[in-house]
């Protein structure tokens, strides 16, 4: 992983995942459809902050595809930045 903003800036960094992490709690949705292929729709996002060696600040929340499907391949990480 490669700090964005230090990217951008030209410069290295050493990027520290402080571990752990949340996600939302919402009840995902599981069956086999009408070809017999196993589908899980899970909406929550797993979302875990990040920091580098110059400062930088950020998260990154991440969504699990349906093995089957499209479902929550459009959803991409959203990150932020807090400095």
């Amino acid at each position: 992983m490669i700090c964005k903003q230090c990217k951008s800036d030209g410069k290295t960094s050493r990027v520290y995942d402080p571990g752990g992490g949340f996600s939302t709690l919402m009840c995902d949705e599981r069956y086999y459809d009408e070809q017999g292929k196993w589908h899980r729709h899970d909406p929550n996002g797993m979302t875990k902050s990040y920091s580098c060696s110059n400062g930088h600040k950020w998260a990154e929340t991440t969504y699990s595809n349906c093995p089957s499907c499209d479902y929550n391949k459009d959803r991409q990480s959203k990150g932020r930045s807090d400095g």
